[in-house]
């Protein structure tokens, strides 16, 4: 049995799902998403083909995309096909999105940091930054547990069910617990990962993050191909 995956296309204007390619083999991210990004790498969307002349790498909006990246792959008989917009339940076990569904894009905080005169740069703690972003109308990050209380002794923590214990392997167990999956805010996607806050008695605020394997894996095939990563660029 193969990887089966699906590459989905959005329609600029009507924000409508316009076709589906089924890929019966190698769909997993390191195949299929590899081969995607390759072929992306450089691409424009434009509206309009300026002056009119054909130029490689360019794309005459989504649907002429969708041709391109049709034809890129389809090669001989079987392993791709197509489908009508919307067509889902073919086995798939990851699917690929060009475009974005009206309504969908949203921006997730989980830090907000201050800048003083004198260029002291303060991290927000966890209820500033949520008021912070509530008064500038951002949406935070979903919390998945916690708060946890530091007693003063690094052998006990307590979270909001009074569980007590080893705070080594409390944080792994709740990092192996919450960093797999699909993303929470959708599903199409594998999660990112997960953020540690820390909130220290004298006002001092930092974050541990840890990123999902499968997201490590796009976010490399990305970097590979020239992308910059906008979080480690700020």
């Amino acid at each position: 049995m193969g990887t089966r995956s699906l590459t989905t296309f959005i329609d600029d204007h009507t924000k409508e799902e316009i076709v589906v390619m089924y890929r019966q083999y190698d769909g997993y991210p390191e195949g299929h998403g590899r081969d995607l990004v390759n072929f992306l790498n450089g691409m424009t969307v434009v509206n309009g083909i300026p002056g009119g002349k054909r130029i490689s790498q360019l794309a005459n909006g989504v649907s002429c995309l969708a041709a391109q990246i049709v034809s890129h792959f389809k090669k001989g008989v079987g392993d791709f096909y197509l489908h009508a917009g919307n067509t889902r339940d073919y086995g798939e076990e990851f699917v690929y999105t060009y475009g974005q569904l009206h309504g969908l894009c949203e921006f997730f905080a989980y830090r907000i940091t201050r800048v003083l005169p004198d260029g002291t740069v303060t991290e927000l703690s966890e209820q500033q930054m949520r008021t912070r972003a509530s008064e500038l109308g951002i949406s935070t990050c979903p919390l998945l547990a916690g708060p946890v209380v530091f007693l003063g002794s690094q052998n006990r923590l307590v979270d909001k069910h009074q569980i007590a214990g080893a705070w080594e392997y409390w944080l792994e167990d709740l990092v192996d617990r919450y960093i797999d999956g699909p993303s929470l805010l959708d599903d199409r996607h594998p999660r990112e990962g997960i953020i540690i806050r820390v909130d220290t008695p004298d006002g001092r605020s930092y974050c541990l993050k840890d990123k999902n394997h499968k997201f490590k894996l796009m976010e490399g095939i990305a970097k590979d191909s020239g992308e910059v990563d906008i979080e480690e660029a700020s």
